[in-house]
This record gives structure tokens, C-alpha cells and sequence, in this order.
């Protein structure tokens, strides 16, 4: 014990800041969720918004492949 006594005491220093500096990740973080909190709802939105449409669009292609190769005519 003795003999790895400086490495652990390195490696519970190494542990220490990495925690601290996860800690201040954490709150950062945490500072800017709530700063832009409606602009996050908002982009999670968006994005179920375009799952959707994708949902949608796949299901008409495998309905219609035909639309990948021809361009409907306009009137």
C-alpha cells in the first residue's frame, strides 16, 4: 500500500477536479436550458413536425414509388 501510495494520491486529485469540472458542465448547462427553454420546446416541435412529414412521405413513396422516377405534370 505504501509503495502506490502517490499514484492513489493522484488519482483521487485527478478525480476531484474532474468532478468539479463536471459539476460546472452540469450547471452551465443548466443555465442555458433555462435561458432558451421556449426556443428548445420549440426546436422539439419542429422536429416531431418533420417526423411526421417524413412518416408521411416514406409511406406515400412505398404507396407510389413511381414518383421517385417521374415528374408530375403541371396544369
Amino acid at each position: 500500500m505504501e509503495v502506490n501510495k502517490k499514484q492513489i494520491d493522484d488519482i483521487v486529485k485527478n478525480l476531484n477536479s474532474s468532478l468539479a469540472n463536471v459539476s460546472s458542465i452540469s450547471g452551465n448547462i443548466d443555465e442555458r436550458l433555462k435561458l432558451n427553454s421556449t426556443k428548445v420546446d420549440e426546436i422539439i416541435a419542429n422536429l416531431n413536425k418533420v417526423s411526421v412529414n417524413l412518416e408521411e412521405m416514406s409511406f406515400d413513396l412505398k404507396q407510389n414509388p413511381w414518383k421517385l422516377l417521374y415528374k408530375p405534370k403541371t396544369r
